[in-house]
C-alpha cells in the first residue's frame, strides 16, 4: 500500500490493555506503510478520537467531543452510529488492526490533510505546549495528570536529579531523592526535563528501593501550582459541578480559598463561575483548585444530558458533621453567602 498523509488519533482515556492493543495495533499498521499518529497536545486537530466508554472520564470526553470528529469507542456491547463505531470489550490487537485499516483507507480520502505544524508524538521525550496555556511549555501537571488519565508509566528525567519514575495505573510515584524534591519541576520549564514512556511492568523493577508516594498528592500540588489560572480542556466554568468529597487539606498546598470553594461546592451543585461570585475568590484561584480537585477525582459533572435536574448524592452522616465544622471554619474566613 503506498505510503499517505498520516491521520492523528487522540486516545485520553483508556485502560491499560485497551492502549496496548492499540498501541499493537498501530505498529502492525505502520509496517503496511498505514500511518496514524497518537497526539496528546491538540485533541481539537485529532481526526479520530478513541475512548473506552467505561472510563470514568469517557462519556464527559465523548459529550464534549466535535460532532465531525470520527470515534472508536470500546464499549460492553458493539453498535454504529454517525461518526461512531463502537467495539465490545475486550479488543484484539487483530480485530483493531484490521478496524483501523478499514477507517484510514476511509477517512484518508475524506479528510482535509492536517496543519501544517503537525501535533507532537507521545512517545516525543519533550512535551509540546499545553492547549489550554498555548504561550508555554507543558507542565509537569499536565504529565501526571496525562499519565493517571491513560494509565501509563512513566520515567521524568532531568540533569542533575534523581529520576522520577509515575505509575498511572496504581497511582503511584517513585524517587530516589526524596519526594518532596518533585516540586521542584513545577517551576521548571519543560524543554529542561523529558519523559519517556515504560512498560507497565518496569514500574515495580525500576522503583524498588525507591521513595514511593501516591500520585494525588503530587498531583492535587501540581494542579494548584501549575494551572496558572488556565482551565483544563474540554471543561467549563459555567457547567454544573459539585464535589463528590472534601479534599484533603493537609497537603501543602493548602490555601484559605479552597476551604470557601469547598463549603459551597460541597453543599450544593453550581457551576464555577456561581462559586467564584459566593465566595469571593479570585477566578484565577478557583480555576487552579477546580483543576487539582478534578484530577484526584473529587469532581462530580452535574450536567444531565437529558434536561433533568441535577443529581444530588444523598450526604453521610459522616460527610454532614465533616460539613458542619468545615462550614463553620469557612464562616470564620468571611466566606459569604
Amino acid at each position: 500500500m503506498p505510503t499517505r498523509q498520516p491521520l492523528y488519533i487522540h486516545a485520553p482515556a483508556l485502560g491499560p490493555d485497551e492502549l496496548t492493543a492499540l498501541r499493537t495495533a498501530l505498529e502492525q499498521l505502520a509496517d503496511d506503510s498505514v500511518s496514524f499518529e497518537l497526539t496528546d497536545d491538540r485533541p481539537d486537530r485529532a481526526h479520530l478520537l478513541v475512548v473506552d466508554e467505561e472510563h470514568p472520564d469517557g462519556q464527559r470526553i465523548l459529550h464534549d467531543s466535535r460532532p465531525g470528529q470520527v470515534k472508536l469507542v470500546f464499549a460492553p456491547r458493539p453498535r454504529a452510529e454517525r461518526n461512531l463505531v463502537a467495539v465490545a470489550k475486550p479488543v484484539a490487537a487483530s480485530t483493531l488492526k484490521a478496524l483501523l485499516d478499514r477507517l484510514f483507507a476511509k477517512m484518508s480520502t475524506q479528510l482535509p490533510a492536517p496543519a501544517a505544524e503537525p501535533p507532537t508524538r507521545t512517545s516525543t521525550p519533550t512535551a509540546p505546549a499545553s492547549e489550554h496555556d498555548p504561550g508555554t511549555q507543558r507542565s509537569l501537571f499536565d504529565v501526571l495528570l496525562q499519565a493517571k488519565q491513560e494509565c501509563s508509566v512513566l520515567r521524568i528525567r532531568r540533569r542533575g536529579e534523581p529520576d522520577v519514575f509515575v505509575d498511572g495505573l496504581n497511582r503511584s510515584l517513585a524517587s530516589a531523592g526524596p519526594l518532596d524534591r518533585v516540586r521542584a519541576l513545577f517551576d521548571t520549564p519543560g524543554a529542561s526535563w523529558e519523559t519517556d514512556v515504560l512498560a507497565a511492568k518496569d514500574f515495580a523493577v525500576l522503583s524498588s528501593g525507591l521513595n514511593i508516594a501516591t500520585l494525588y498528592n503530587t498531583l492535587w500540588s501540581a494542579g494548584v501550582h501549575c494551572s496558572q489560572g488556565h482551565l483544563l480542556p474540554g471543561h467549563r466554568t459555567d457547567s454544573p459541578i459539585r464535589l463528590r468529597a472534601w479534599p484533603n487539606f493537609t497537603r501543602g498546598e493548602f490555601r484559605p480559598d479552597h476551604l470557601k470553594l469547598a463549603a459551597v461546592l460541597a453543599r450544593e451543585a453550581m457551576t464555577l463561575d456561581t462559586a467564584v461570585e459566593r465566595t469571593g475568590v479570585a477566578r484565577e484561584e478557583a480555576i487552579n483548585f477546580y483543576n487539582a480537585a478534578y484530577a484526584v477525582d473529587l469532581v462530580e459533572m452535574q450536567t444531565d444530558p437529558g434536561g433533568g435536574a441535577a443529581r444530588t448524592p444523598r450526604p453521610t452522616r459522616a460527610g454532614v458533621e465533616r460539613r458542619g465544622l468545615l462550614a463553620r471554619i469557612a464562616q470564620r474566613l468571611s466566606l459569604r453567602r
